[in-house]
């Protein structure tokens, strides 16, 4: 399946994938991002994710910022952050991790 979104991550968003990546008492979470980054390639409104533009806040170049569940009915479960961008074809993933 070709992807309609190429995915990019902030620098803060990168080193986190990487502790993910390497730890692994973290195998089970990182695969579960994992899944949730290819349905947000394929699809950013894909209903399990349940993305939403968060009103209040923007980034630095003042564009929305969206959260998508990686999971559901979990305490602290985890969330994208994410925006539109930089490229006409492209999400940039601005953080990962449990839900505040």
């Amino acid at each position: 399946m070709v992807q309609k979104f190429e995915i990019s991550y902030s620098t803060a968003c990168q080193r986190e994938m990487d502790n993910l990546r390497e730890s692994p008492q973290m195998r089970k979470k990182h695969r579960r991002v994992t899944l949730a980054l290819e349905k947000l390639a394929n699809d950013p409104w894909y209903p399990s994710l349940r993305s939403h533009k968060h009103v209040a806040v923007n980034d630095e170049e003042g564009a929305g910022v969206f959260g998508s569940y990686v999971e559901h009915h979990t305490p602290g479960a985890w969330r994208l952050l994410w925006r539109y961008g930089p490229g006409p074809r492209e999400i940039t993933v601005l953080g990962v991790g449990p839900h505040p």
